[in-house]
């Protein structure tokens, strides 16, 4: 087990989007499995689609 307390945070502003927030997807990040390296492509998705509020 790890306990830590985090002190700074601190990003690159290429990463930044034009609201000031953090922006995933211009990180180009990819993933290891079972021996291989993939490209990670779009947002499809996100936690809580399905229980939403519905916009009126």
């Amino acid at each position: 087990m790890f306990i830590a307390d985090v002190l700074a945070i601190n990003a690159d502003e290429k990463y930044i989007d034009e609201n000031g927030a953090f922006d995933i997807s211009k990180c180009d990040l990819m993933a290891y499995a079972n021996g291989g390296y993939y490209e990670l492509g779009e947002k499809i998705g996100k936690f809580g689609f399905s229980v939403q509020k519905k916009k009126k």
